[in-house]
């Protein structure tokens, strides 16, 4: 009573201050207020009323409380979800690693991510024998004591045979894939059938066949096998009558010996420095004197032409019936023993136990020599499907190089020599043994 009257409408006023009874009509914001005409008590005549008031700022605050945690239970659940979840990622990462690895070939792609995916340890003493099965599903090793052990490529083990009681110095499959033919420390000969067959024993031969290392070699064909005795002979078995004929070299020295690709002639070296050459069916060719002194090493390519490496230090190069075409490669520091040509005949790997040569033959020219410092090589193997080559190491180390020498990745596999390396078939595996008796098998 006796205020002023009331304006009009307003549209977005800004708040005001109430004011208590008796005092001034509050002037507080409307919100599309119409005029009416009605008066409020003790108000003026014609003031109209206000629809919505917005309260004071700092009054209409709400009060503040903290963000609502989740319930003792809703923990609990929390945490079992989680414990499951971690439980299911250790058993996927179990799976994962406990499956078989890709089934690729080894290649200077893949070769840094190669490791060893079975360390075979059934062994009794030092690894002297490793050969894969031709069809590339199974290897089998042969140890000082007379053990034979044979597991499949993912390194399952297949099957043992005990009671040689001598060592098995020399083991190869047959190329029909049904048997292997072991020669222990004594001389004798075997066949061990690899599905679990007995063991069968040859026609001994009169001449003493007991050396530290024993060439041992099937032909292509697997209709015969030869080995070289320590007198300086060698013997050929004819399986399928188990006949043995022995050839005599001239002077008593342990000879290699290799089959041409197609099986159908071995040579072999003697100690005067002469290469040998003899038909399947025992007839002889005309030999060949290459070498000053004990021939160590020999082998073919696939184009027919042989190598051969001796005491003398030197590779001689010729092609079959051609001995006027001879080609030397000098280089070495010591006997040549060991020779290994890639699969098309591009390159020709030479050892003489300290150093290795990597050679051109078509040009005759050394790539690459590979000397490491205190260490001797005794195993050398090319992938028979990619330009890989594999050394073993005396420190128990392998080296793989690709065709033009680079190393490309050293592996630390095993705790003393590794004796032997050995690919499968189809280059997709590498198996390597070694004097701390195991055999392992790599893959990328």
């Amino acid at each position: 009573p006796g205020g002023a009257p009331a304006l009009g409408p307003t549209v977005a006023a800004k708040p005001s201050v109430s004011v208590p009874p008796g005092g001034a009509p509050a002037l507080g914001p409307t919100v599309a207020a119409k005029p009416t005409g009605s008066v409020p008590p003790g108000g003026a005549p014609g003031q109209r009323p206000i629809l919505a008031r917005l309260p004071d700022a700092q009054a209409s605050a709400p009060p503040r409380s903290r963000a609502a945690r989740p319930s003792r239970a809703a923990q609990s659940q929390l945490i079992y979800w989680l414990v499951g979840l971690g439980a299911l990622l250790a058993l996927l990462v179990l799976i994962w690693t406990t499956l078989p690895r890709p089934d690729v070939p080894i290649t200077v792609d893949n070769v840094d991510d190669l490791e060893a995916v079975a360390t075979l340890s059934g062994m009794q003493s030092q690894v002297m024998a490793l050969a894969w099965k031709p069809d590339s599903s199974m290897v089998a090793a042969g140890d000082a004591n007379g053990r034979l052990l044979a597991w499949d490529a993912h390194g399952v083990e297949y099957s043992t045979m005990e009671g040689f009681g001598v060592s098995i110095n020399a083991m190869r499959w047959e190329p029909k894939q049904n048997r292997i033919a072991l020669l222990d420390s004594t001389g004798e000969l075997y066949f061990w059938e690899y599905s679990d067959g007995p063991l069968q024993s040859l026609v001994q031969p009169k001449h003493n066949l007991a050396a530290p290392a024993i060439p041992l070699e099937w032909n292509i064909t697997g209709e015969l096998l030869a080995a070289a005795a320590e007198d300086g002979s060698i013997c050929v078995w004819q399986i399928s009558g188990g006949v043995a004929e022995c050839w005599q070299s001239p002077t008593p020295t342990l000879s290699p010996l290799a089959w041409s690709p197609d099986g159908q002639w071995l040579a072999w070296g003697d100690g005067a420095g002469v290469v040998h050459f003899w038909t399947n069916s025992g007839q002889p060719l005309p030999s060949v004197k290459a070498h000053d002194g004990p021939v160590r090493s020999l082998a073919w390519n696939l184009s027919f032409e042989i190598a051969s490496g001796g005491d003398d230090q030197q590779i001689k190069l010729w092609p079959l019936g051609h001995p006027e075409q001879i080609r030397t490669l000098e280089g070495h520091s010591g006997a040549v023993i060991d020779l290994r040509w890639s699969l098309g005949g591009e390159r020709l790997l030479s050892s003489s136990w300290t150093e290795l040569r990597l050679w051109n033959p078509d040009a005759g020219s050394l790539i690459k020599l590979i000397a490491p410092e205190d260490t001797q090589f005794y195993g050398l193997a090319w992938n028979p499907v990619s330009q890989l080559f594999a050394a073993g190491r005396s420190d128990g180390q392998i080296d793989l190089f690709d065709a033009d020498g680079a190393l490309l990745k050293t592996l630390a596999a095993h705790d003393a020599r590794v004796w032997a390396v050995a690919w499968s078939p189809d280059g997709h595996v590498l198996a390597s043994a070694g004097w701390d008796g195991t055999v392992k098998l790599w893959r990328p």
